[in-house]
């Protein structure tokens, strides 16, 4: 709407609106590659400072695009617009995918992870779902957008310049209280990841060797288990194992190993 009370056509404004989506989804993945890198660059604050740059980029960009670029529907006016708008959803789409989706999956249980991506996308929903109430309100009582009814005919480029102050003041406060929390992490989580990082090892560390999705179809395997319930995996076809399987023990040593016939399907 505000893109045609400047005066573009559907098909620029479809246009202009189709390359902020493209953009915005290359940048989800681009954010989720540069977040890795952050972490492990600087593991405590490297994908917090990432959200943080994401979230405060989208400001002035968006002031550029709705303030600041001229409201005329003139070719160069679009060009401008469809750059501008492209380099906006490509920096400031990483949040979710370099920062928010890794560290719930660093630090949730994962009994309780996908209840928790599940509250994140409502919650952010939910707060989404004012927004448009918000604008209209802004734009109509504070920044003086004016309906055809009143005039007769609609003053386009007086109620695109209203509509665009109240698109930014809707969308640039809710940024900087983003950017701002984000900065709650710097503390919070290196302690929590630190707090559940011995649960993962243990888990992980209760029985390691060949698990049946480990292997082939056809196949068994060998765990071999010293005093430090050190162990290693060979796989063997079925094939050559014959007679009953027995657990042996080297004389004058503590290696033990035992042959663990694992069906597969």
């Amino acid at each position: 709407m505000w893109l045609e009370l400047i005066g573009f056509s559907h098909n620029v404004t479809a246009a202009i609106v189709g390359i902020f989506s493209v953009s915005s989804a290359i940048g989800g993945l681009l954010g989720g590659r540069l977040g890795d890198l952050a972490a492990r660059a600087f593991p405590n604050a490297g994908r917090v400072m990432l959200a943080q740059f994401s979230s405060g980029i989208g400001i002035p960009f968006g002031a550029i695009v709705l303030l600041v670029l001229p409201y005329k529907s003139s070719t160069i006016s679009g060009v401008e617009h469809g750059v501008i708008l492209f380099l906006t959803g490509l920096l400031m789409s990483w949040c979710a995918t370099g920062t928010n989706k890794p560290i719930f999956a660093e630090i949730v249980p994962e009994k309780m992870r996908t209840s928790i991506y599940a509250l994140d996308r409502s919650f952010e929903s939910l707060l989404a779902s004012f927004a448009p109430t918000v604008v209209g309100l802004l734009a109509q009582h504070v920044f003086g957008y004016v309906s055809s009814s009143q005039n007769g005919q609609t003053p386009d480029v007086r109620n695109a310049k209203a509509l665009g102050k109240a698109l930014f003041v809707a969308y640039g406060i809710p940024f900087v209280a983003c950017c701002l929390l984000y900065s709650i992490l710097y503390w919070t989580y290196p302690r929590d990841r630190a707090r559940v990082q011995p649960m993962y090892e243990q888990h992980q560390g209760t029985i390691h060797g060949t698990t049946e999705d480990s292997l082939k179809p056809g196949y068994c395997g060998i765990v071999e288990v010293n005093a430090k319930q050190e162990e290693a995996t060979q796989a063997i076809p079925l094939t050559e194992i014959q007679g009953e399987v027995t657990d042996t023990l080297e004389s004058g040593s503590s290696k033990e190993t035992a042959i663990n016939v694992i069906p597969t399907k």
